[in-house]
């Protein structure tokens, strides 16, 4: 039903703006990645109606930690636990508890820094 509704462009161009944020991010251009990432997680949200779903997850896993990589990690955090919420509602075990594991060590990774 969602492919009809929008069509493989939508996804295309959500693919697009993920690959792109990762190829940014990896060439430390933290702000334009952050901008590529946002972009992709608009489209997911828009075509998902704002509900749950494994690529929203996905995409606020990859700006939470390029929060983290600039330093914000307050921000980072909130994000990191929202994706959290996500992933369990989304994910069916054994997946779940392996993406899950990723989030919460990050997390435990984010209160530790931000007690030094």
């Amino acid at each position: 039903l969602i492919s009809a509704l929008f069509g493989p462009t939508a996804f295309k161009l959500a693919d697009y703006h993920e690959r792109a944020g990762l190829a940014l991010r990896h060439l430390a251009q933290l702000d334009q990645a952050l901008r590529h990432f946002n972009q992709a997680l608009s489209i997911y949200r828009t075509i998902y109606s704002d509900q749950p779903h494994p690529s929203v997850a996905s995409c606020m896993f990859l700006i939470a930690g390029t929060l983290g990589l600039q330093d914000k990690l307050d921000e980072a955090e909130a994000m990191f636990e929202e994706v959290l919420g996500i992933q369990m509602l989304v994910f069916r075990p054994p997946i779940s508890r392996i993406g899950m594991m990723d989030t919460l060590e990050v997390l435990d990774w984010i209160a530790s820094e931000k007690h030094e």
